[in-house]
């Protein structure tokens, strides 16, 4: 009888040194784990802020008269701010409907060139360009600007372009 004690013993302190062993490695994978999730979080972080970065200009970098220039804008449709923190272009409806086709083209490659300038995304294009009077006044906010936009038939296309 007491080898038997002795046995059952003997197997409740290997059962109890196995379960302890199991949460020890469970501790530890759960621990590796962990720490590869923050490692691989903290490079996402770093590579995304990076490629932010590359895509569009610093805050502090928007220099709308330089858009102005560069983009080769025209007064009788776009207009800086004197203290540069808005750049506006606009067709009037007038040119609109008479046809005035050049000024028309001229505003709309214009914000195109002016979205490649600020590093914003194609799909501002189009929403711009789909624009009708109903949708009313349309805004979107990026990282260094926002962008307002609306169209009516009595005062045809305007697009603000606002520093953050």
């Amino acid at each position: 009888m007491n080898n038997n004690f002795e046995n059952q013993e003997n197997v409740t302190v290997q059962q109890s040194k196995s379960k302890t062993q199991g949460k020890e490695l469970l501790i530890v994978v759960v621990a590796l784990a962990v720490i590869g999730l923050m490692i691989f979080i903290i490079s996402s972080y770093k590579s995304g802020d990076n490629s932010i970065n590359e895509v569009l200009p610093l805050k502090s970098s928007v220099d709308f008269q330089s858009i102005y220039n560069d983009c080769d804008l025209n007064s009788a449709y776009a207009t800086v701010a004197s203290d540069g923190s808005y750049l506006k272009i606009s067709v009037k409806a007038s040119d609109i409907k008479s046809y005035n086709v050049d000024d028309y083209k001229d505003v709309l490659k214009a914000h195109v060139k002016i979205n490649r300038e600020l590093g914003l995304p194609e799909s501002l294009d189009e929403k711009i360009l789909d624009a009708n009077a109903l949708d009313g006044k349309q805004s979107e906010d990026f990282d260094n600007v926002k962008v307002t936009w609306s169209y009516s038939s009595s005062n045809g296309l305007m697009i603000l372009y606002e520093r953050k």
